[in-house]
């Protein structure tokens, strides 16, 4: 193989591991930084807690709008597991298969007191 060419592939996956690193690193702070501050995601007798700050790891956005619950306790923005469930029947997270009974609908975030 060409020296070249293998800096080259090492260097990318370097490169892949630094931004694999510095998303979850990201993730984590935000995540203790906004701990203080507690939401809820609710519907009739289904709670699911998040923290203030938690993402929607489909689209990597905060997760302050509509979500769903999985049977799993995973949640997701609506629209983004919608999408998900069109390529996988597989929570994005564990890999449990999405039961469509147990999802839970139209929950309302809201900050707890």
């Amino acid at each position: 193989m060409d020296i070249n060419r293998k800096k080259q592939i090492e260097n990318a996956i370097a490169v892949g591991t630094l931004i694999t690193g510095a998303t979850y690193g990201l993730y984590y702070f935000f995540k203790t930084l906004n701990s203080a501050h507690s939401y809820h995601c609710q519907d009739q007798d289904n709670k699911v807690h998040l923290n203030k700050g938690d993402i929607c790891v489909i689209c990597h956005e905060s997760k302050r709008i509509h979500c769903r619950s999985l049977d799993c306790q995973h949640s997701f923005h609506r629209r983004c597991i919608r999408e998900w469930e069109k390529i996988s029947n597989t929570c994005p997270i564990c890999r449990s298969p999405i039961d469509e009974r147990c999802i839970v609908f139209n929950i309302v975030l809201y900050m707890s007191k």
